[in-house]
């Protein structure tokens, strides 16, 4: 999904993007999610890795190749943010999801939980056969 797609969808539906959100089309993400208390993703594999080891919450988007797959395995299985339908939601369902991922704490628990994990396994490999691990 583009940048582009996003700014459309905000301006048709009468959104007015926030003073203290940026959007962008290149982002220095591990940086970013060092930092992050939310991460809206279209939740590939290298981004999905990345969440859990940051320990950071989801709101994937996914679109195609593995993303729908990693989306439903992070948010609907694992329970660690909330999938939405790419093609079909709101302005309205994104505030309700980014409010319900950052005030209920069992998000952040369950996510911190799988970073610690993570974290104990030395390099991208290690941590790439964890996650194949969890979507076995």
């Amino acid at each position: 999904m583009s940048l582009d797609f996003l700014l459309d969808k905000a301006k048709n539906e009468n959104f007015i993007i926030p003073k203290n959100v940026l959007l962008i089309e290149y982002a220095p993400q591990i940086e970013i999610l060092e930092r992050a208390s939310l991460f809206i993703t279209h939740a590939g594999m290298n981004s999905t890795s990345e969440a859990i080891h940051y320990g950071v919450p989801v709101i994937c988007t996914p679109v195609k190749a593995d993303q729908p797959l990693c989306a439903i395995r992070l948010a609907d299985n694992l329970k660690l943010g909330i999938n939405l339908d790419t093609e079909n939601f709101t302005s309205k369902e994104l505030y309700d999801s980014i409010n319900k991922v950052l005030s209920d704490e069992s998000f952040q628990e369950r996510i911190v939980s799988f970073a610690r994990i993570s974290r104990k396994y030395d390099g991208t490999k290690n941590a790439a056969d964890i996650v194949q691990e969890c979507l076995a």
